[in-house]
């Protein structure tokens, strides 16, 4: 029998590898929120319906190729996730859920992107992600209280003027694309407070990016940028800034004139002037000499810290590379060690047949194996 986690009014069946619902759900006909996420489910049973208080229902991660439309009988559902199934298409019929805050279907091998979307005047949250999207459907911009939008892993080539419509984002979540550019009219999005344009094609930020007051969150790393907004300073709300891996050499002085102390910036492999590395290590004083030089793409080390980059150094490579320091040391000690042994041996013969002057093939052989031996032992130690 699948696991069920429950917790009042919760139900938790998600990575349990299900291929069929089971009808214990029914056990509380009071459930809110049910997660089946991550399972191998084709298909939802019909008992379902009888959970009529539902709110929640998670379906991410299985292999449903089409929407029940029974979901409909849920009239007080806020959250749908639909996203990383076989769907092809999202019924029409499915704007009848005015209630809906949260709705998901990306990763889906979708043949007609929804285009009754703002119907859901109620839809606070949406994500499209990697839907292979060459830009940003029309219906989009015009659901008018969106907060979170997730376009990322997309193919977006640009974002349009009409963008701004949506006036109260706040998150928005669009790495991995194409774009260059952003429209100038992008700082009327006054309400974001997030953003993520990581891992993209971005040689610029509007001017207009300094209007962005509440922004406290901005990562645009893995981008080519060459230098930053002169507007970029007025973003006094900003906690955490990522400039990783772009082309820039310099700072607009209005950058230095953010609020240093509660900022936490990531600023590896750009090409940083001489000039600019001076102006930042007094900018920054904890900052780390090697963030600011370049780093080859090519190089091991560089594709290493691809993979870990996004978190310090933890403590269990930290004792990796203290042991490979303590192992490298040591063998540097034994080879001195050995090499005195040479000399020591040298002195040996020398002060044998020299200066006492006694039968030198014997005492020098009898010294000398002494010797060695004791060598031997200290290096082997």
């Amino acid at each position: 029998m699948a696991y069920e986690k429950e917790k009042k009014d919760v139900l938790d069946l998600s990575n349990q590898n299900l291929k069929e619902v089971p009808k214990s759900i029914l056990k509380n006909l009071k459930l809110r929120e049910l997660n089946l996420s991550d399972n191998q489910l084709t298909a939802l049973p019909d008992f379902i319906t009888e959970l009529k208080y539902l709110e929640v229902l998670h379906l991410r991660g299985n292999n449903f190729t089409s929407v029940p439309e029974f979901l409909l009988q849920f009239r007080y559902l806020k959250t749908l996730s639909l996203s990383e199934n076989q769907l092809e298409i999202i019924p029409e019929s499915f704007s009848a859920l005015t209630n809906l805050k949260e709705l998901g279907f990306g990763a889906n091998p979708l043949v007609e992107f929804p285009q009754w979307l703002d119907k859901l005047y109620a839809l606070r949250d949406l994500a499209i992600f990697s839907l292979k999207l060459k830009q940003v459907p029309e219906v989009v911009t015009r659901i008018k209280y969106l907060e979170v939008l997730s376009l990322d892993g997309n193919q977006l080539e640009s974002l349009p003027a009409n963008f701004a419509n949506l006036r109260y984002l706040k998150e928005l979540w669009a790495a991995d694309n194409s774009f260059e550019c952003l429209p100038e009219n992008f700082g009327k999005l006054h309400q974001l407070e997030k953003i993520n344009f990581g891992n993209g094609q971005l040689k610029y930020l509007p001017e207009s990016f300094g209007e962005l007051r509440r922004l406290e969150w901005l990562s645009v790393d893995g981008n080519n940028l060459q230098e930053l907004p002169s507007t970029i300073g007025l973003l006094h709300s900003l906690t955490f800034l990522d400039l990783s891996y772009n082309k820039i050499s310099s700072f607009p002085s209005s950058f230095f004139r953010l609020h240093r102390e509660s900022l936490e910036i990531w600023f590896n492999g750009n090409l940083y002037t001489e000039e600019t590395k001076v102006l930042l290590k007094n900018a920054f004083p904890g900052i780390n000499e090697d963030e600011l030089e370049e780093e080859d793409p090519e190089s091991e080390e560089y594709k290493h810290l691809e993979d870990t980059f996004e978190s310090p150094l933890n403590n269990s490579m930290a004792s990796e590379l203290g042991t490979a320091g303590s192992e490298t040391n040591n063998g540097c000690s034994a080879l001195a060690l050995f090499i005195g042994g040479i000399i020591l041996l040298g002195g040996i013969v020398l002060y044998t047949v020299v200066l006492r002057k006694k039968d030198p093939i014997i005492e020098a052989h009898n010294e000398a194996v002494e010797a060695y031996n004791e060598v031997v032992t200290s290096y082997e130690l």
